[in-house]
């Protein structure tokens, strides 16, 4: 698929990425593939390891959709990623077109397409082109339920919440309630950094009783699951600092 008037080829840059090396890599590895955008955020998560990624030059690069079809071509299952990097659907209408192209692909392709999210207002149609929903909470504040039961009557949905310090047992317990009664996955992971391995131990009694009675339900360590194609259109198979 060509790329877009919108976006020039990476072959305009100098010191382009070796697509041929990438290709061995996506090939031989058993991991997902994740997309990450740099769109921006509406959040100012403390725990947001984008703010100070190396990654995040606060400036945009176009996206190479040849060498971006190319490698997801190769990828050994069945779905993509696409996460941030800031929020993927962050000013949803002016990274339309974006998002037009990656599903143009992806279908040609017969790649289904799981978004990592903060936003919980998600139109119909956009929610509805997801295979799956990684909808990120803040277990400590307001769940958004009314949305959260609208998003699961259109797609699969997964609610993830990080354990932050701030965060309660009984924080956890009715967000594992809400996942049961829409038949979500529910996933909470390990904060990185400060307080992060308190914060686990502290709840690790809720933790264990809502994975014993939700088999949807479980605890992740922040690790690199995936192969990363990041914003400056390079490869990479860590993201996390």
């Amino acid at each position: 698929m060509a790329a877009t008037t919108a976006h020039r080829k990476l072959d305009a840059f100098p010191g382009a990425p070796n697509t041929e090396e990438d290709l061995l890599l996506v090939r031989k590895s058993s991991k997902g593939f994740s997309v990450i955008t740099d769109f921006g955020c509406a959040f100012s998560c403390p725990y947001c390891v984008w703010k100070n990624h190396p990654s995040n030059r606060r400036h945009s690069y176009p996206t190479d959709w040849d060498r971006l079809e190319t490698l997801i071509a190769e990828i050994g299952r069945d779905k993509i990623s696409v996460s941030g990097g800031g929020d993927p659907l962050y000013r949803l209408r002016d990274h339309a077109d974006w998002w037009w192209t990656l599903m143009a692909i992806c279908g040609g392709l017969n790649k289904q397409i799981q978004v990592h999210t903060h936003n919980h207002k998600i139109p119909w149609g956009w929610a509805r082109s997801f295979d799956k929903i990684v909808l990120h909470v803040d277990a400590g504040e307001p769940l958004p339920q009314s949305d959260i039961r609208m998003l699961a009557r259109w797609t699969e949905l997964r609610l993830v919440a990080v354990l932050e310090p701030g965060i309660e047992a009984y924080d956890l317990q009715l967000l594992d309630d809400l996942a049961r009664e829409v038949e979500a996955e529910v996933t909470f992971r390990e904060l990185v950094g400060e307080g992060g391995r308190e914060t686990k131990f502290r709840l690790q009694a809720m933790l264990s009783e809502i994975e014993a009675r939700n088999p949807r339900a479980r605890l992740v360590h922040q690790d690199d699951y995936n192969i990363y194609y990041m914003p400056d259109n390079t490869l990479r198979t860590r993201f996390l600092p």
